[in-house]
This record gives structure tokens, C-alpha cells and sequence, in this order.
């Protein structure tokens, strides 16, 4: 599933690894500063069994993105739901698909878990047009539901697409139980 860089897309996108951490988290502290810093937080979501990681690098092996996904239960008595956690573009390589080819991974991976009528779902800043527009160019829409602010406050949007099942399924990601986490209350 990696993407072979070539001259119109100079960049190769792959699992993430362990050494892949300290560029992760600082790219994360950068790419959502202003809505309270989730540095530490998508390091910890990196972390855990069943949430996939995909980073985007440049052909020098310099991370330029990233995108985190998995199965999560946000509370004991809701099903879980699949859940695009995050996705961060390094600002000197936006507009260029990266954050596009990266959002392409992870929802092919889902696309093969064997999850009959696959929704994927996101939360966006609701001051954050270019990523309201982003990610309703790739299908998704905003719904009507209760969505938590973000550590400083801010208000956002819950959005969602769905997923058709891809020819070849393989058994998800066990769900990650958000609320019986500590580090991510």
C-alpha cells in the first residue's frame, strides 16, 4: 500500500514506526496548535492496539504528514464508531496531496475491514473552512451531533462518508475504549 513517489507526487506514504514518534509529535504540536495543542494526544492514539498510523514523507525521509484511524467507543454505552482522528499536513507541503493521498490510505484500509455499512467519521475545528472544505471535497458531510470542544475550548463539527467494502476484507482493529483511557479523557 505504499506510494511509490515519482516527479508529480514526490512523496511516499507508509505505515508509521516507533522512530517515526518525535517527528509525529512535534508535527502534530505544529499542525494543531491553535485548537490546544494535541501533540501528546495523537502520540498516545498512535500508540494504542487497533489505531493505525500513516505517515507521508518526502523522498529524503522527512515526515510531512500524517493520518491517525481506528475503531473507537467514545462511551461504555455506544457502539464503536471508525474514526479519522487526525490529519496534519507540514504547512510547506500543502496544496501538493499529500493530506489527500494520506485520507485515500486510511479510508482503502478501512474499506477492507469487514464491517458491513461502513461509516467513517471525523471532527473538524468549526473554524477551520480549509479543512471543512477538504474533507467535504472527499465525500464527507457534516452531521447534527453532539461533538465535544477541543482542549481550549474551541467548537467543532462531526462529520461523516460512507465507506464501500473493498473485494478483499480482513477482520478491523479491535476498538480503542476512549473512555476508559486516562490519557485520552
Amino acid at each position: 500500500m505504499n506510494s511509490a513517489s515519482s516527479a508529480a507526487f514526490p512523496y511516499v506514504c507508509r505505515p508509521a514506526i516507533g522512530g517515526d514518534a518525535p517527528a509525529l509529535t512535534a508535527l502534530a504540536e505544529l499542525g494543531f496548535a491553535r485548537w490546544g495543542g494535541y501533540g501528546e494526544t495523537i502520540f498516545t492514539w498512535s500508540q494504542l492496539s487497533g489505531v493505525h498510523t500513516w505517515i507521508a514523507e518526502t523522498v529524503a525521509g522527512k515526515l510531512v504528514g500524517f493520518v491517525v484511524f481506528g475503531r473507537v467507543q467514545q462511551r461504555p454505552e455506544t457502539p464503536p464508531v471508525i474514526d479519522i482522528l487526525a490529519v496534519a499536513t507540514a504547512a510547506a507541503h500543502q496544496r501538493k496531496g499529500v493530506a489527500r493521498a494520506l485520507l485515500s490510505v486510511a479510508l482503502d484500509e478501512i474499506a477492507r475491514w469487514r464491517i458491513a455499512h461502513s461509516v467513517a467519521w471525523l471532527t473538524v475545528a468549526a473554524d477551520n473552512q480549509t479543512g471543512q472544505k477538504f474533507f467535504s471535497a472527499a465525500g464527507f458531510v457534516r452531521r447534527l451531533v453532539e461533538t465535544p470542544p477541543y482542549p481550549n475550548g474551541a467548537e467543532s463539527h462531526r462529520m461523516a462518508r460512507p465507506v464501500a467494502p473493498a473485494a478483499t476484507l480482513h477482520a478491523p482493529p479491535p476498538a480503542v475504549q476512549i473512555w476508559a483511557d486516562p490519557r485520552l479523557g
